[in-house]
Formats: structure tokens, sequence, C-alpha cells
């Protein structure tokens, strides 16, 4: 190894220049971002809006304009529009940081730089994809009062908005049972056809071990009643009653109160009550997404620690928007009686 003009041998912080330590951040920032993207089942699902120059951003929500008779002669009367608004401020900022030798790892280990890379990105996936599935849940017991303007009495906004909704299964067990945990689900998209919201935008969402309950079902996994929606071989249903069912392991099975510690919002505590969630039906505009810092990744030489940092973080945080466009299916609990 070559010497420096003293005799010294150089340190790991000689050996990127400013261009070379450019072209990894870069390397790894895309690595990080791929990661993500193919990841995340949310990212291409629920729009983000950027907070930029504050960290606070506002959703005004409008109310709907009554029918009047138009009478010959007589000029039309007509009403003021009943608004409010949601207001988000991001103050989460999250950091995933990992720490490296001083002996040129970094720079010299490629496997090293983007198995990191893939590391940072799948986990902030799947931190972001979790925080939305806990608030699309807070969503479905919210009413249309959460976030609202206090100034508004209606908070209806003239039967333009709705409560969230969330039922449980008739019985015990009967999560485990395909016909009625698809007739629960199927009520529950019937309830959104009755207030006259289209299904389009919607996703169900269910853990593993419901999918598979519902892969079960004669009908759904069979061509005559649903070709090319379902397939018993390959374990699959695509969609039911006419909404996308997307399987993941996201939805949290135990109690866990990391969550409501990383938002410092106690909105993320996940009890073990939450935990009896077998389905979360959500559409892409009821939540509100803001993001003031996007993804990014940075890789640094320490002198104090005689360490590589290698740092990939992102300041986002998630409100309600329409609690009527979120739902969840229960279990049923066993009665104390």
């Amino acid at each position: 190894m070559a010497t420096l003009a003293d005799g010294t041998l150089p340190s790991s912080s000689d050996y990127l220049s400013d261009e070379a330590r450019k072209l990894l951040i870069e390397k790894f920032t895309g690595q990080v971002d791929h990661a993500f993207i193919s990841a995340s089942i949310m990212s291409g699902f629920l729009p983000v809006m950027p907070v930029i120059g504050t960290d606070t951003i506002s959703v005004r929500r409008f109310g709907n304009t009554k029918p009047r008779r138009v009478t010959p002669g007589v000029r039309p009367g007509g009403d003021s529009i009943e608004t409010d608004k949601v207001t988000l401020t991001v103050t989460t900022h999250i950091v995933f940081r990992n720490f490296f030798s001083k002996l040129g790892e970094v720079q010299q280990d490629i496997d090293m730089t983007g198995e990191t890379a893939k590391n940072h990105g799948l986990n902030m996936a799947k931190l972001f994809d979790i925080a939305v599935l806990i608030m699309a849940y807070r969503g479905s017991a919210a009413t249309v009062d959460t976030n609202a303007n206090a100034n508004v009495t209606d908070h209806t906004l003239n039967g333009a908005f709705f409560d969230g909704v969330s039922v449980a299964l008739g019985a015990v067990g009967d999560e485990n049972d395909p016909d009625k945990l698809v007739d629960a689900l199927d009520d529950l998209i019937t309830k959104i056809k009755e207030r006259d919201i289209p299904l389009e935008g919607f996703a169900i969402f269910v853990r593993p071990s419901t999918y598979k309950v519902i892969a079960d079902h004669p009908k759904l996994i069979n061509q005559d009643y649903s070709q090319g929606n379902g397939n018993y071989a390959w374990r699959m249903v695509k969609v039911l009653a006419g909404v996308p069912i997307v399987e993941t392991p996201r939805i949290l099975s135990t109690a866990t109160e990391e969550y409501k510690t990383l938002f410092n919002n106690s909105a993320y505590s996940w009890t073990a009550d939450d935990a009896n969630v077998e389905a979360i039906i959500f559409h892409r505009d009821g939540l509100l997404i803001g993001e003031s810092l996007v993804e990014e990744s940075n890789i640094f030489y320490s002198e104090m620690e005689k360490t590589w940092v290698v740092d990939t973080d992102r300041a986002f945080d998630i409100a309600i928007r329409n609690p009527g466009l979120c739902y969840s299916l229960m279990k049923a609990l066993p009665s104390l009686g």
C-alpha cells in the first residue's frame, strides 16, 4: 500500500475524493430508492404531498350543494359552501444509521454497500407501510369531526362526509371460516356502495393468515365462478367484491408501542385489541400524507468515532383526511359473561 508524504499509511477518509464520495452516495441512494419502491406496497397506491417552506400542510374539504327548483321569473336562491380543512404538521424525522470500520469497507466492498442500501430501503418501506396501515385503521374508528374545523357545526358538510366503519365478525372462530369471512368483507364493500362512494381507489389489506382463509373460498378460486381472479395452485385471489385484495404481513399482529414512540403520537399505539383486526379497507384519499424531507442518504467519515457512517433519513407524517373512506373488520371477542 502506498504511503503518504510523511511516510504514514492513509486513513479510510483519504481513500475517497469528494467526487468519488459524491458518486458513491449517488449509487447508494439509488439502491435505497430502488429497494424502497420494490418493497413498499403503499408507495404507488397513496399520494404523498410535499411540505416545502413550512412544516404544516392543509387540505380543504368541501360540502355538498343542494339542488333547487327554478321557477320562471323568480331569482333562484343559493347556499353558502360549507368547508373545513384537515391540517397535518410534520414533526417526525426518521433515520436508519450504520457504522463501519475505518479499514475501508465502505468504498472497497461493493457487496457491503449494496446490501446496506437494500436494508435501509426495505426497512424504510416497512416502516412507511406499517404507519399507513395503522392510521387507516384509526380512520375506521374515527368520526367526521376528526381534525375538523371547530367553527363548522355540521361536520358532515351537508352529507358529503361519513364516519369510519369498524365491525366485528359474528362469532369467535368466524375468521377461520372462508364463507363467513368473505361474507363479512362483502358486507363492508356493500356499505361503501350504499354510501354512493365509487369503489375505484379502494383496496383490501389482509395478513397472510387471513388471505389463506380467503383463498380457501371455493368460488373465489374456481375458474367457473371467477375467471382470471383466482388460482388454487398459486393460492391467489386478486379481487373480492370488486375491490383489489392485498396480502401483507405489515398489519401488526401483536401489541407494540414502538411506533407511538417513534412518531411521538398516541395514535400510533397498537394495542392487543387493535391486533384483532382481520382486514383494513381504505381509499387512497382516506389519508393525508405529508413529506418535508424526501428519502436521502449520506456516507461520511466521522473522525470522532473513527468510523464510517451510512445514513438514510426521511421526514413524514400521516393524518386522517376522510374517515368515511376507512373501514376495518375485527375478530369477534370471547364473551366475558
